[in-house]
């Protein structure tokens, strides 16, 4: 029997590799061509332009809450009880089930396919959140199985976006204690709502949390935070040149707001839009529609605040998009791998401080509210007004640190601030329900943590490997901590190095 060449072999081993890469690029094509595929879950828990009367109740819910009128707030989720949404819900899981069996089929072990079968999975428990919210919203729990679902919302959502770490949250719990042991021990006069405040977190938290091993947050000096900052100066300078020149302590209008963001969408004709969302402090960079929404109830920045909006929202958030986008990889295109969510909105937050200035911790009070929430004091699971109670006197606690001549309206300013980090994590659950909350915003502090070092080291380098280092970052929404991943974000740019070549 003749023997087969080694070149044969491999003429075969690389037909058959591009045979498997055309049938990954075909599943992952049709996969993203659903409309669900770009979900995302926090998109259901908001409101959209128009919705005035829903933005209304909200509204009163607030006001009741703050009153204390009401426990806890009833919040409304007109998206998740639409008939639409629950026929587009069916689809998607089916579209899931479709996906995850077509990948399977691909046997060939290889970082590509590794990667994309994480995909459905990822997107699966996406779904299962969905639903549960769904289920809740439109009253179709039964009292029975509530804590049932409780638990697993929390499961899901502690494999999406991660849990709560014992000593990351007691690095941040363990100074608020020590700061209300010394106000409680000052032989100086302090004001009553400040020593109430004090007493209150101290009788209302649990001691075990002081026991810990605390892992505090990383203190990064003033050189290293100027180095990163002009790092990004020089690589977003394009992006960054559609943020107008105010005049120190002047506020942007929400016209010049809103503009901003529309010549920076043209600038880079990335194809997205802007829109404004009723009832909504925040904003957000919303990927299924590829649009920039605003909330109008944001409070409006200076030029420096905007500046670090602009560049966490559309320097990171809607590029790392645009260019996965732009890449022609279906696995790179869309809403992202699996698990990228915490490092990026921790890189998002890493360059908003270095751009506004502002040395503060990113997401510390999402961080301390999601560890009330869950007990992770040692003390009991929390619902929204258990969580909100202790985070307005921490709010307060922590502004008497810094100007003991608190102004008038410090309290309202604290629970007003308090509200909406309890609203940010209670969103998508009925907020009566203790330890029941969304944990999205957990990447913000813990993202943070884990991105520092790697954008400090990238500052180190020479100008060129700066450039090819936040090349590598920027193209599409991965993981860059992940070592898989990274691998195939490199291979696709090499790809796309020589398909340019050749196009030339």
């Amino acid at each position: 029997m003749e023997q087969v060449s080694g070149e044969t072999l491999e003429i075969a081993a690389r037909y058959s590799e591009r045979r498997i890469e055309e049938r990954l690029s075909d599943v992952l094509t049709s996969y993203r061509s659903f409309t669900s595929a770009a979900w995302e879950p926090y998109e259901f828990f908001g409101l959209d332009e128009g919705m005035n009367d829903e933005n209304a109740v909200r509204t009163e819910q607030k006001r009741q809450f703050l009153s204390g009128a009401i426990k806890n707030p009833n919040l409304n989720y007109p998206k998740l009880k639409t008939d639409a949404f629950i026929r587009e819900h069916e689809i998607a899981e089916q579209g899931i089930m479709a996906l995850g069996s077509q990948l399977d089929e691909l046997t060939t072990e290889s970082d590509r396919i590794t990667v994309a079968q994480e995909l459905p999975a990822q997107r699966h428990l996406e779904l299962m959140l969905l639903d549960i919210s769904g289920r809740f919203a439109r009253k179709e729990v039964a009292e029975e199985d509530r804590q049932a679902y409780v638990e697993l919302f929390n499961s899901v959502n502690d494999e999406l976006y991660g849990a709560v770490d014992i000593a990351r949250f007691a690095g941040l719990l363990q100074p608020v204690r020590r700061q209300a042991l010394l106000v409680l021990s000052s032989p100086e006069p302090i004001a009553v709502v400040v020593r109430e405040a004090a007493e209150y977190v101290l009788l209302n938290t649990g001691v075990e949390s002081d026991t810990v091993l605390a892992e505090p947050p990383l203190v990064i000096d003033d050189d290293t935070r100027q180095q990163v900052r002009e790092m990004f100066e020089r690589y977003f300078a394009k992006p960054l040149s559609v943020i107008p020149s105010k005049a120190r302590g002047e506020k942007l209008t929400s016209q010049e707001f809103a503009q901003m963001f529309r010549d920076a969408h043209a600038l880079l004709d990335t194809g997205w839009g802007v829109a404004t969302e009723p009832g909504k402090s925040t904003m957000d960079t919303r990927q299924s529609t590829r649009m920039t929404v605003i909330g109008d109830e944001r409070p409006l920045p200076d030029e420096a605040g905007a500046r670090g909006i602009f560049a966490h929202e559309f320097c990171i958030h809607v590029l790392r998009r645009y260019f996965g986008d732009q890449l022609g990889d279906p696995l790179l295109a869309g809403t992202g791998l699996a698990g990228y969510v915490p490092n990026e909105e921790g890189a998002g937050r890493i360059v908003q401080q270095v751009m506004d200035g502002k040395d503060k911790v990113p997401g510390s009070n999402y961080y301390i509210t999601l560890g009330l929430a869950r007990g992770k004091d040692g003390d009991r699971m929390r619902d929204f007004r258990g969580v909100f109670e202790l985070e307005w006197r921490r709010r307060l606690l922590e502004k008497y640190a810094t100007n003991p001549m608190l102004p008038h309206d410090a309290v309202s300013k604290a629970k007003n601030a308090a509200y909406t980090t309890c609203l940010r994590i209670f969103r998508g659950t009925p907020c009566d329900e203790p330890g029941m909350v969304f944990a999205k915003d957990i990447g913000y502090y813990d993202g943070g943590q884990n991105m520092w070092p790697y954008f400090i080291e990238i500052a180190q380098l020479p100008l060129e490997e700066q450039k090819a280092r936040l090349d590598e970052f920027l193209t599409a929404k991965h993981d860059p901590l992940h070592p898989v991943q990274t691998r195939v974000v490199k291979k696709a740019l090499a790809r796309a190095a020589i398909d340019k070549t050749v196009e030339k």
